[in-house]
Parts: C-alpha cells; structure tokens; sequence
C-alpha cells in the first residue's frame, strides 16, 4: 500500500458517536463525580494545504468540504 502524503491532524467532534456520549465522561472514582471529568476527540488527518487553508479560514470552513476525513490516501479537498 503506498504511504500517505499527509503531514498533519485536525482535532474535532467524533464521527462515530453521539455527542452525548463523548462530552463530559466522568473518570473519577466512585464518589467523586465530576472531579476528572474528559472530552474524547477525534483525530483527522489532513494535507499540508488543508491546514494552511484551517489557519486562514477557520476549520468550520474546510469541514463543510466535500471529503472523506478517514481515507489517508485521498487527495486534498481544496
């Protein structure tokens, strides 16, 4: 398989859950809820150019792109 060109990530909402079950899970022990208390993330890779393009137009912009955000060999959706 060849190797991917990309060279960064983007970091945003999970793709495969529901927003209630990745925001605000409570890791504490038993009794001390609300202490340690994590938000899951998912992590996407992208090209070169898409973050340059991220950096200058905000991500909300480059994820209403038509694109795949977990095939790593796709070409660039800018």
């Amino acid at each position: 398989m060849p190797e991917s060109e990309m060279t960064a990530f983007c970091v945003f909402a999970l793709l495969v859950l529901d927003r209630d079950d990745y925001l605000g899970i409570d890791v504490g022990v038993p009794g001390h809820e609300g202490h340690d208390v994590i938000n899951i993330q998912g992590m996407y890779p992208i090209h070169e150019v898409e973050r340059q393009f991220i950096n200058e137009h905000g991500l909300e912009s480059f994820w209403k792109n038509d694109w795949e955000p977990t095939d790593v060999l796709r070409r660039p959706a800018i």
